[in-house]
């Protein structure tokens, strides 16, 4: 009987709705396709065992008011290279950032860590004699190698894996280094993260309001400046007479 009422249902049924319920029939049967994901490979983060600085250059206006000192910058996992040029006064804003973050020291390590960077000294602002001759092809090359130096010292001391198991080392120098380096392009590109204003070094040392720290003193300036006296003597002479 079932079957005589299935039946006689559809026989009742008129052309048009007799195709739309094939439709719905064949809609039903077939299953609808999954979407396929897109699966992202893993973004490794950087590290700065990855950044090397190949080379420090520096560079005089061309009215010689003052010198900039132009870093060029590697990742060598990625093969990006980028270069950025910093005043002195940059290279000085940055040891006294570093100074600020490990004001209050938490730990072993970053309290190790600290003392590691103050034994890195910046070359001095003005030798002996440039305040009476003004700039000198010497000087600014002796200064952009020495910069060249500190730069990767302090990048070796961030890449130590001792000293990265310091939050402080491991983020807040980290940052604060990578920000300074690298232009704002590069920086999201090498942490594939959302666009954010970068720290500023000085509103860092502003709220710390850190105490100048005494670093120690070395006697590898003031040889160096008695080999410049001792190169220009001979022109001090001929001026004189």
């Amino acid at each position: 009987m079932a079957t005589f009422v299935g039946h006689r249902s559809i026989a009742t049924l008129n052309g048009v709705k007799k195709l739309q319920l094939v439709k719905e029939i064949n809609l039903n049967q077939v299953s609808p396709t999954p979407k396929k994901s897109v699966v992202s490979p893993p973004k490794q983060p950087v590290s700065l065992r990855d950044i090397v600085v190949r080379s420090v250059e520096p560079c005089v206006t061309p009215n010689a008011a003052y010198v900039e000192y132009e870093v060029e910058m590697a990742n060598q996992k990625s093969g990006l290279v980028w270069t950025i040029r910093r005043r002195f006064s940059k290279f000085l804003e940055l040891q006294q950032g570093i100074d600020a973050l490990f004001e209050s020291t938490h730990c072993a390590h970053c309290s190790e860590f600290i003392e590691r960077v103050q034994d890195l000294e910046l070359p001095p602002k003005r030798w002996a004699l440039a305040s009476i001759w003004g700039y000198a092809e010497t000087d600014t090359k002796l200064r952009a190698r020495m910069f060249h130096v500190y730069l990767n010292e302090l990048l070796q001391l961030g890449a130590s894996k001792v000293y990265r198991q310091c939050s402080i080392v491991s983020n807040a120098f980290f940052e604060l280094f990578l920000t300074y380096l690298i232009p704002t392009s590069i920086y999201l590109e090498l942490k594939k993260v959302k666009l954010r204003s970068p720290p500023s070094i000085g509103k860092v040392a502003a709220e710390k309001k850190a105490v100048p720290l005494r670093r120690k003193s070395s006697d590898k300036f003031k040889a160096l400046e008695t080999i410049f006296e001792q190169q220009d003597a001979p022109m001090m002479e001929t001026i004189v007479c």
